[in-house]
């Protein structure tokens, strides 16, 4: 019990100092409509157990506020931009066509590999791992 109270103030606190989700903006009509879409989910944690003993599932679930950087190549990349999700954990990326490797900022993150074609965007959903 007392683990779950920690980690719920731990996400309330790491929630908070996120801020509000940065606006998304689409491409002028001259540009090409190109980038990432996705979700970043947390997984994990403790598993909470209902009144007659059976294990509640709580995962996975959206990370609100995360913010998601985009890297040319690899982890060792520049960064070539940045969103922070909306409240259900989606956020969009333009970007133009090429190699990327997503990450939300956040101990416990996956980072993603992506390939973003001529056209479109590429879709990614992106982990946070909680103890």
């Amino acid at each position: 019990m007392l683990r779950w109270v920690i980690l719920a103030l731990l996400s309330v606190a790491v929630l908070s100092a996120c801020g509000p989700a940065a606006p998304v903006t689409s491409p002028g009509p001259s540009q090409s409509a190109t980038g990432v879409e996705g979700r970043v989910l947390m997984v994990g944690g403790p598993v909470a157990v209902g009144p007659d003993g059976s294990p509640i599932p709580n995962s996975p679930w959206p990370s609100p506020g995360a913010t998601v950087v985009a890297r040319r190549g690899g982890l060792s990349g520049p960064v070539v931009a940045k969103a922070k999700t909306a409240r259900d954990g989606s956020f969009t990326i333009d970007l133009p066509p090429g190699d990327y490797t997503l990450v939300a900022l956040s101990m416990g993150a996956t980072p993603e590999k992506v390939i973003v074609g001529d056209s479109g965007y590429a879709t990614v959903k992106l982990y946070i791992h909680v103890p």
